[in-house]
């Protein structure tokens, strides 16, 4: 397992999961990206900010002024943690 149970990543990992999996128990077969922003923002991985280059970059699809999606500082360091572990295989 890459993560100790007691992390609060794995936490959010397993919170996704079951958001997910809720997801498809309600009926639907399909999941796009903007429903997994939205179970993403629900675990704590990810939320709403407004974009300005000077802070985000360049995004070819955003004005500045528009809402964006961003990992938050806890999505940051689950998706670095996930990506070591996957690196040690």
């Amino acid at each position: 397992m890459f993560w100790k149970e007691s992390s609060e990543e794995l936490t959010q990992y397993k919170l996704f999961s079951g958001l997910v999996l809720d997801y498809f128990e309600g009926g639907s077969g399909e999941l796009d990206c903007f429903d997994f922003e939205e179970i993403g923002a629900k675990a704590g991985l990810v939320e709403r900010v407004i974009y300005d280059p000077d802070m985000h970059g360049e995004i070819e699809a955003a004005e500045p002024g528009d809402q964006i999606w961003v990992p938050t500082e806890l999505g940051r360091a689950a998706y670095k943690e996930a990506i070591q572990a996957s690196l040690k295989k």
